[in-house]
This record gives C-alpha cells, structure tokens and sequence, in this order.
C-alpha cells in the first residue's frame, strides 16, 4: 500500500504551534512519522499544526512522494484522522485505525487564545474570520532525498530574475554598495551583504532563531562617495516565499553615517517577487543611503531582501 505516512516541513517547531502560541518553536527542517505529529489530549480534537510553513512533503518508507510549496507561508498539519474522526472520538482508545494521511494546507489557522482557562478566546489580531482569502502553492512529485533541490524552485523562476537584474544594470547607471550597518541579520544565512551580492538566490534575513527582531528594520547601505541618486530598486527574496517582504518604507540619506535627520522620501512596495523601481521625488547627493522598513506585507515581524541597488547619475 503507498502509504505517505512521513512528514517534512520547513516552518516552525518541532512542537504544534498556532499564530499565538509560536514564538518559542524556530523556523527550521522538521522530519517525523505522520503519527508522531499530533500531540493526542485526553479529548482527541484538531491538533498538530505548524505556522510559517514555506513547503511540506509527505513520503512513503521508500522515501517516494509529493511535496508543496508555497508561494508565501502557509499554516500546515499532517495527521493520521480526520477532523470528523478526531471529534467524534470521547477518548484516545475510541479513535479508528488510521487509513492513510490527512494532509491540511490553510492560508490561516485561527489562535488558541484562554478560553479553556477562563481566560476569554484569541486576540482580535490572532483571529481567522470568515472572509475571502487565497493563497497559492505548488505541487511536485518528490524523493526524500532530493527534497533540498525540490524546494528551492521559485515561482517566478530564478533565471528570468537573474536576467532581469542584468538588464536593469545595463539600463541604469547603478552604484556599488556596501553594508555599513544592518539593525538585524539571521546568523550565517540572512547576512544583509546579500543584498548587494548581485546574487538574487541569496537574501537579507533579519533574525528569527535566536531571538525574534521587530520592526522596524533598516540597513544603511555606503555608496563610497558622495553621488547623486535618483533612486533605488528593491529585489524580494526569489525562492519561492515572500515572507519577510517590505510594505512600507522610509528613505534617509547622510554624508557622515551619523546625522540622518529627516526621511526624505516615504512610500511602500507591492507584493510581488518582481523588481520594484523607486525615483526619488527630487534626486539628492549623499553617500550613504538609509532603507528604513516599517512593516512586512502579511504582518509579520521580520524583513527580508534579495538585492537592492542605488540609481545614480
């Protein structure tokens, strides 16, 4: 029988967690058998879900089987029951043989909140409500072994980004950067100089598995010398997920890389992995060049980036 009943995820664990009750589960590769995945209570109900889920696979003993992909984050959860199965059980003991994987892909899972300690239900902010909400995900046949290729495809595909970046450097007078200060970065991963790297696979992560960084984020960015910019472009990170992806912004420029004053400019990004062109309202001289994020597009608390250029005269 070709029973899926392996599960691998990148998101955050290795325990349960829901959208309030996940700070203290990092974001990481997480294996276990299917039937390890639920934490069983006395009263068996829905359990076993993971927040900030980039891709799960489920696989048989031969290690054969199918792996998502999502194009943002997704709540995820694999267990060996149905939802109907797991509610209809009073106790453990009466819960049916398992016939298979019960595999759940949702854009939103609502929180636990206190309601079973008298302590009234989720947070406005940790509620899911019934409102029209899409996500998407890609679905490819995989091996276990060959998972840390598979996962790395990227919706928009990463040579159409890498030729675009050439295009836009040939098209425009750009500066070369350097990092003269991050106020947050994910240890050997997420380092913000690959946000100058000319890499696209490569991304600025601030941190999440030490400690959980917030907004807001910036990095201030050393053109060399003085020049005149007239603008920047801001690449997300291309590998398949938009988390982390910047909203709103502020842009503050000094010649000294102490008096920054003033932003001199605001705006936001969209959400998209394409390549997003900001002119300045008025081009100004300065040498270094400070991107201030405010917030992320879904909410969360980290940003991220995959190149970032200056456009100059």
């Amino acid at each position: 029988m070709f029973m899926l009943n392996q599960y691998d995820y990148y998101g955050r664990g290795p325990v349960n967690n829901y959208n309030d009750r996940k700070n203290s589960q990092f974001i990481g590769w997480y294996h276990s058998p299917v039937a390890e995945q639920g934490i069983m209570l006395p009263k068996p109900q829905a359990q076993g879900n993971r927040e900030e889920v980039r891709w799960c696979a489920v696989t048989n003993d031969s290690q054969q089987g199918v792996v998502f992909i999502s194009d943002s984050t997704m709540s995820a959860s694999a267990l060996p029951w149905s939802q109907q199965e797991l509610t209809l059980a009073a106790h453990p003991y009466q819960l049916p043989k398992s016939s298979g994987t019960h595999l759940h892909l949702d854009a939103k899972v609502t929180g636990l909140g206190g309601a079973s300690c008298g302590q009234g239900g989720p947070l406005t902010p940790d509620q899911v409500r019934s409102a029209p909400t899409t996500f998407g995900f890609i679905i490819r046949p995989a091996v276990k072994s060959e998972l840390g290729n598979i996962v790395k495809v990227s919706a928009t595909g990463r040579e159409m980004v890498k030729e675009m970046m050439k295009k836009m450097q040939q098209s425009q007078q750009t500066s070369n950067l350097q990092i003269a200060f991050a106020s947050s970065q994910e240890p050997d991963e997420g380092d913000a100089a690959y946000l100058v790297d000319g890499d696209p696979s490569t991304s600025w992560h601030t941190m999440y598995s030490i400690t959980l960084a917030k907004y807001p984020h910036w990095v201030d960015f050393d053109a060399g010398k003085q020049k005149v910019i007239k603008g920047f472009t801001y690449l997300a990170r291309q590998d398949g997920s938009l988390n982390g992806c910047i909203k709103d912004y502020e842009i503050y420029v000094s010649n000294d890389n102490k008096t920054w004053g003033e932003p001199i400019q605001k705006g936001h990004f969209e959400k998209t992995a394409k390549l997003q062109k900001v002119m300045l309202n008025k081009p100004v001289k300065a040498r270094y060049f400070r991107l201030r994020a405010l917030n992320e597009q879904n909410g969360q608390d980290y940003a991220s980036g995959s190149e970032f250029t200056l456009i100059t005269e």
